[in-house]
C-alpha cells in the first residue's frame, strides 16, 4: 500500500454500505504505517495457505471496518481498527477462509456503528453476513445481570457454531487479542472477563482440540487473577528455562542418538518448560512448593507412523525408569477433541524427572490446530461443524438446547454444558463392543441414557465386567456395561444425585415433572371439592360457570385442569378461586356461606382411584399412589416405621419419619398423610439407606465382631466411619447400612447391642 492510499484510507474504495457518518479523525502517520504493515501481513499470511483467495473481497472487508471505526480508539488510546486487523491476523493461524478473515475485521461493525445486518449482506454478501451476526454480542438486549447476559451469548455462540464452526473459532482468537490488551481496562474487569475466560473459553479451545490457544488464554487468565503468583512463577520458569537448556539438549542428543541406531531417521525433537498454567496446576494439586515440584519439563517426539511411535515409546523405557501410573496411550483411545499421543513419564539422566510425549506428524498437527487441521479448501468451502469427526459432544449440546428451548433459562443451559465441557472423558463398552464416550463421574444410569431414552427409564441394576454394582457406580475407561430393565421401573428423584450427563438429567427432570404435575392436579381436585362441599356449592359450581374463557382468565390460567394443578401446587389459594367464582354463583350463594374459612390441609376423607401400580407407587397418600417420591435424609424412614409427606415445590413429595425433628418446622398445610403401601412392609427387594451409631468400648476386634454380624444378617454397608476417643477408651462407629424394612433394622440393631463392648448402638436421627 502506497503513501497515497494510506494517506486516502477514509475515503477510498469504501463501499455504500459504510459510507462515513461524519467527519472522523486523520490518524497519525507513524499510526497509518502501523495499521498498513498489520495489513500487509494479514494478506501475506491468507496467501499462503489460500492462493486463491479473493483479496478484493478482504480489501473491501477492511476498507468498511476502518471507516465505520475510525472515530473510535481503544482503551489504550490505539486506533479501534487495529483490534479487527489483529483479530484477521489470529484468524489465519487458524487457516480460515477468507469470508472468515472478512467476519473479523467487521465483527464490531455492526455493535458499534450504525451498520446493520443488511448492509452487510448487501456489500459482502449473505454467508459474510451470518458470519458477523453470529459474532455480535447481545448488547442492544436488557438482562437483570452480567451472569444471564454471559450465560445468553454463550448460547447463542453455541448454537450458531453447530451450523458453522468459524464462528466459535473467530471468536477464541478475538477473545486471545482482548486477553492481550486486557491491562488498559479496570482491575475489577479484568478479573471478571479473566474468570470467564478461564470458565467457558478455554473448555471451548480444549474441546475444540486447539492446543494454542487453550495454553495462552489460560497463561493471560492467570495474569489477572492471580496477578502476584503469576509474576513469581513468571520468574522462576525463566530462571529454571535457562538453568534447564543444557540439560534439554543433553536429552535430546541422547534420544536422537537412540532413534537413529534404530533406524527412525525422520524425526523432530522438542523440549521446553512447561507453560505457566500447567505448573500453576501442579502447585495447586501438591504442597504448593515450587521447589517440590516435579516434571516440569516436556519433551515431544515426533516421527512419521504409528508404529515408530511404539517403537520409540519401546526405546524410551528401555533407557530410563518408567514413573509409576504416569503412562497413557491416546493413540490407540483419542480424546474427544481427537486428540492423539503417547504420554510417559520417566527418570532421565542425573534422576532428573521429565514427561516425554510421542506422537506422528499428523497427529501433531491435530494436537496443535485441533479441528482446524482438517480444514480442506475445496471451492472455498469449510467442513461444517455437523460433519466433523469427533464432535458429537456438539450436537449433544445443540440437542439438549432444542428440547428444552422452551422452559429452559439460558444460566441453567450455561451451567449445566459446563459438565460436558470440563469433565474428562471415559471410554466404555456395551456388551456388543461398541465404543461409548462418557464425561468423567458418569454412572450407568447416565450410560444407559446415552443408548436410549427407554433404556435409562427402565434402568433397574447394571453388571460392569460381568458383576452387579450400585447405580451410584462411577464408570471406569474400558469398563463393559450391561444394563438389565424393569418395565414397573420409572426414574427417581435421588437419581437426579446420580447422573451427570445432560440428557439423563433432562430426561428424569421431565418425567419428575410430568409425575409431580399429576400430583398436584389430584391434590387439587380434593381441595376444590372439599371446599366447594364446606360451602355447600355444587361440585361442579366451576365446571359449570356460564363463561370459561373470563372465569379462567381471570386467574390467569387455561382450563380446569390448570385450576387443579395450581391449588394442588399452592400456586393459588381456593379463596382466591372464590372470589373470582362469585360472579357467576347463582344469588343464593353469594352471601353468608361464600365467606367461611376452608381448611386446605389434605386429609384423607375418601380414596380417590389409583393413578397406576408401579413400584414407585410404594407410598399410599390419601389413597393416591405412584406419586413422584423421594424420601428425605434428615430421617431416612424404612419400610414399616410411621410416616408423614411433604408436598415440596420443585420435587414432588419428600416422606419423613412421622417423629423427624423437621416436622415441626414444616408448613402444616402442605403435609399429607402417608402410609406404606402392604406391598412394601414385607418386601426385601426395596432397600433404604439407613445409618447406624455405635459407641463401644476400645477393645481389639470390635469392628470386626461388627462387621460380622452384619455380614451374617447380609447386611450390605455402603459407608463406614470410625473414630478413637483415647480420653474416654471408647470409640464411635458410623455405619451406612441398606435394610428392607423396620424389622430387619429393629433386628440389626438387638444383635449389634449384644456384642461385648457396645454400650449403644442406635439409628442415626440426622
Amino acid at each position: 500500500m502506497s503513501e497515497n492510499q494510506a494517506a486516502n484510507m477514509t475515503t477510498k474504495n469504501v463501499p455504500p454500505a459504510c459510507e462515513s457518518n461524519g467527519e472522523g479523525e486523520i490518524f497519525p502517520p507513524e499510526a497509518l504505517k502501523e495499521i498498513e504493515a498489520l495489513y500487509d501481513e494479514l494478506i501475506e499470511r491468507l496467501l499462503r495457505y489460500h492462493p486463491d483467495a479473493d483479496i478484493a473481497l478482504v480489501r473491501r472487508a477492511f476498507d468498511c471496518a476502518f471507516e465505520a471505526h475510525r472515530t473510535q480508539r481503544r482503551k489504550s488510546g490505539e486506533p479501534y481498527i487495529k483490534h479487527p486487523l489483529e483479530v484477521a491476523i489470529l484468524v489465519t493461524h487458524i487457516k480460515l477462509d477468507e469470508a472468515s478473515i472478512c467476519a473479523a475485521l467487521l465483527h464490531d461493525v455492526v455493535e458499534d456503528t450504525p451498520t446493520t445486518h443488511a448492509d452487510l449482506v448487501k456489500a459482502f454478501g449473505q454467508e459474510v453476513a451470518d458470519l458477523v451476526d453470529s459474532l455480535t454480542k447481545l448488547d442492544k438486549y436488557h438482562f437483570k445481570s452480567s451472569e444471564e447476559r454471559q450465560a445468553a451469548n454463550f448460547c447463542k455462540m453455541l448454537i450458531a457454531m453447530n451450523t458453522d464452526l468459524r464462528t466459535i473459532l473467530i471468536k477464541l482468537v478475538d477473545r486471545i487479542h482482548n486477553m492481550r490488551t486486557l491491562q488498559h481496562m479496570k482491575s475489577d474487569k479484568q478479573a471478571s472477563i479473566a474468570q470467564e475466560t478461564l470458565d467457558i473459553y478455554v473448555p471451548i479451545a480444549n474441546r475444540l482440540g486447539i492446543e494454542w490457544i487453550k495454553s495462552e488464554l489460560e497463561d493471560l487468565s492467570l495474569r489477572y487473577l492471580h496477578p502476584e503468583e503469576f509474576q513469581e512463577l513468571c520468574e522462576k520458569i525463566q530462571a529454571i528455562t535457562q538453568d534447564k537448556q543444557a540439560y534439554i539438549e543433553k536429552v535430546k542428543g541422547i534420544l536422537s542418538e537412540a532413534l537413529r541406531a534404530e533406524g527412525i531417521t525422520n524425526f523432530t525433537l522438542k523440549g521446553r518448560v512447561k507453560h505457566i498454567y500447567s505448573i500453576y496446576r501442579k502447585l495447586k494439586r501438591s504442597d504448593g512448593v515450587f521447589e517440590n515440584l516435579h516434571d516440569l519439563i516436556a519433551f515431544r517426539v515426533i516421527v512419521s507412523t504409528k508404529a515408530e511411535c511404539y517403537h520409540a515409546l519401546g526405546l524410551v523405557h528401555g533407557m530410563w525408569a518408567l514413573v509409576e501410573n504416569r503412562f497413557k496411550d491416546y493413540i490407540s483411545r483419542p480424546k474427544a477433541n481427537q486428540y492423539r499421543s503417547l504420554h510417559t513419564s520417566v527418570i532421565g539422566p542425573d534422576r532428573e524427572q521429565f514427561e516425554i510425549q510421542i506422537r506422528t506428524y499428523e497427529m501433531d498437527s491435530v494436537a496443535q490446530e485441533g479441528i482446524a487441521a482438517h480444514w480442506k479448501y475445496k471451492e472455498g468451502n469449510i467442513t461444517p461443524a455437523k460433519e466433523a469427526k469427533g464432535f458429537e459432544w456438539l450436537r449433544k449440546l445443540i440437542e439438549y438446547r432444542e428440547e428444552n428451548a422452551e422452559t429452559s433459562d439460558s444460566r441453567l443451559f450455561l451451567n449445566s454444558v459446563k459438565v460436558d465441557l470440563f469433565n474428562d472423558d471415559v471410554f466404555v463398552f456395551t456388551p456388543k463392543g461398541e465404543i461409548k464416550v462418557l464425561p468423567r463421574g458418569s454412572t450407568p444410569i447416565d450410560f444407559a441414557y446415552s443408548v436410549h431414552s427407554d433404556l435409562g427409564d427402565h434402568c433397574f441394576s447394571a453388571k460392569i465386567n460381568g458383576a452387579i454394582v450400585p447405580l451410584r457406580y462411577q464408570l471406569k475407561t474400558g469398563d463393559i456395561i450391561s444394563i438389565e430393565t424393569k418395565s414397573s421401573q420409572y426414574p427417581k428423584s435421588d437419581w437426579l444425585q446420580m447422573v451427570v450427563t445432560n440428557r439423563a438429567k433432562n430426561r428424569i427432570n421431565k418425567y419428575l415433572s410430568h409425575e409431580e404435575r399429576k400430583t398436584h392436579r389430584a391434590i387439587g381436585m380434593q381441595i376444590l371439592e372439599k371446599g366447594l362441599k364446606k360451602l355447600h356449592l355444587p361440585a361442579d359450581s366451576v365446571e359449570n360457570v356460564s363463561d370459561h374463557d373470563k372465569f379462567f382468565s381471570s386467574l390467569k390460567l387455561q382450563n380446569l385442569d390448570a385450576l387443579y394443578v395450581a391449588l394442588g401446587s399452592e400456586r393459588i389459594k381456593f379463596e382466591q378461586v372464590l372470589e373470582r367464582l362469585q360472579p357467576f354463583l347463582p344469588q343464593r350463594h353469594e352471601a353468608a356461606h361464600v365467606t367461611e374459612t376452608l381448611d386446605t390441609k389434605v386429609r384423607d376423607e375418601q380414596a380417590i382411584q389409583k393413578l397406576s401400580r408401579r413400584p414407585q407407587a410404594s407410598v399410599i397418600v390419601d389413597g393416591i399412589d405412584n406419586l413422584a417420591v423421594h424420601f428425605a435424609k434428615c430421617c431416612s424412614p424404612v419400610p414399616g416405621e410411621p410416616i408423614i409427606g411433604f408436598i415440596t415445590r420443585g420435587r414432588g413429595l419428600a416422606i419423613h419419619h412421622l417423629r423427624c425433628q423437621r416436622i415441626s418446622n414444616l408448613e402444616p398445610e402442605r403435609l399429607v398423610e402417608t402410609n406404606w403401601a402392604a406391598s412394601l412392609a414385607g418386601n426385601n427387594q426395596a432397600m433404604r439407606s439407613v445409618i447406624i451409631q455405635i459407641l463401644a468400648a476400645d477393645r481389639l476386634g470390635i469392628l470386626q465382631d461388627v462387621i460380622k454380624v452384619m455380614g451374617d444378617m447380609k447386611i450390605n454397608i455402603t459407608q463406614s466411619h470410625c473414630r478413637t476417643m483415647h480420653d474416654t477408651m471408647q470409640c464411635a462407629l458410623s455405619f451406612e447400612v441398606q435394610v428392607a424394612n423396620i424389622g430387619q433394622l429393629t433386628l440389626l440393631l438387638r444383635n449389634l447391642q449384644r456384642i461385648s463392648g457396645v454400650i449403644e448402638a442406635q439409628r442415626s436421627s440426622a
